[in-house]
């Protein structure tokens, strides 16, 4: 739809005439009872828009290309009175003549001008003579413009706010785009380069077994013993007593009960270092050793949805021991973060990462990137 500069016509007119709209007031042609009024309008017929020149309370003159074969129709016309900031829309049966088809002057007679547009047309021609403000039942309204310098200034201010649309309309879709890449090269990464492993993962202190020496009955075993005191004692069922010493200063995580029948090698207590961190203990099956040999990163996720890599030791005393029919392989996993000791015996899920590092680096820059800390000031 075409859309007519009004404060433009308006200067044009004006300068036309040779004053201003401080000098006198708006153009009026007598013709009738109903005298034409230069006021700026647009006609649209068919779809096609005309530039209004001149308008009565029963006819209208427009300008435009039309063909001869509209003259003498009769037409529904939109009339579109365009103010600042807003535009009202008036529909009108009218009836077609010309003036000069190939100057494209066209006439608009009313076939009702009595219809229920003229409440609104009246009101409009009535405004635009007094130069009062425009509205329509108090919700929207706008000034008539009569001055060049207050139009720059609105222009100005109108000029100022596309401007900042547009600034913030780029950033936010700016930073739309940049949160898709990163969403869509994280769904890429685990679909295609992350292996979950099959075998059960379990965080627990980095502990040392403590075990019999000989079987029998356990008749003493202490589990607060200090380094050097006795920790256990084992009734042989040769009637022989072996006494065995806590050999270091640790921690006894768990220990089997006074009384309990043993055999040779079976483990009594569980020893830590003081301060030791939690580490995983996991199997990993031929797949998952392959990966790791390829250069995956192992990383466990906590319950709580913390995710840190990890190093892994294979326990060599399990793999030379060949007690898994099923070919996995017992490893300890040493986390890069420390783990809280409130998730120690709490399951968790271990994920070789075969991501490229290209990839990695891309995420990593896409996060970092100054977009997502860009503050808009209002």
């Amino acid at each position: 739809m075409t859309t007519v500069d009004h404060l433009n016509r308006e200067q044009e007119w004006e300068h036309a005439a040779g004053f201003t709209s401080a000098e006198q007031g708006p153009d009026i042609i007598e013709d009738n009872e109903h005298p034409f009024i230069r006021l700026p309008f647009s006609v649209s017929i068919d779809g096609r828009t005309y530039e209004g020149s001149e308008i009565s309370m029963v006819a209208a003159k427009v300008a435009g290309l039309a063909s001869r074969q509209l003259i003498g129709l009769i037409k529904f016309a939109v009339f579109r009175f365009n103010f600042d900031g807003f535009s009202i829309a008036l529909p009108i049966e009218v009836k077609v003549t010309s003036e000069s088809v190939a100057a494209g002057q066209l006439n608009l007679n009313f076939r009702e001008p009595t219809g229920p547009h003229m409440p609104h047309l009246r009101y409009i021609l009535n405004s635009w003579l007094a130069g009062d403000y425009v509205h329509m039942n108090g919700v929207i309204e706008a000034p008539r413009k009569t001055g060049s310098v207050s139009h720059a200034l609105g222009a100005q201010r109108v000029r100022r706010a596309g401007r900042f649309r547009r600034f913030l309309g780029a950033l936010l879709v700016g930073s739309a785009s940049f949160a898709l890449l990163i969403v869509a090269a994280n769904a890429i990464s685990k679909r295609l380069f992350s292996s979950d492993v099959a075998g059960v993962s379990i965080v627990d202190k980095s502990s040392t077994p403590l075990r019999a020496t000989v079987g029998g009955q356990l008749a003493f075993i202490d589990p607060h013993a200090a380094m050097g005191k006795p920790a256990y004692s084992i009734l042989a069922s040769n009637g022989a007593s072996v006494t065995v010493a806590m050999p270091c200063d640790c921690v006894i995580d768990e220990s089997v009960e006074n009384g309990a029948t043993v055999a040779p090698g079976e483990t009594l207590m569980l020893l830590s270092k003081r301060g030791a961190a939690p580490i995983v203990h996991s199997n990993f099956n031929a797949p998952d050793l392959r990966l790791l040999a390829a250069g995956a990163t192992p990383q466990i996720e906590l319950p709580n949805g913390e995710t840190t890599p990890a190093r892994v030791e294979i326990d060599r005393f399990a793999l030379s021991a060949g007690q898994n029919p099923a070919g996995a392989i017992a490893v300890r996993l040493l986390p890069t973060q420390p783990i809280d000791d409130a998730f120690v015996g709490r399951p968790v899920n271990v994920r070789l990462d075969s991501t490229p590092a290209w990839i990695t680096a891309a995420v990593k820059r896409l996060r970092s990137s100054h977009l997502f800390a860009a503050e808009v000031a209002p």
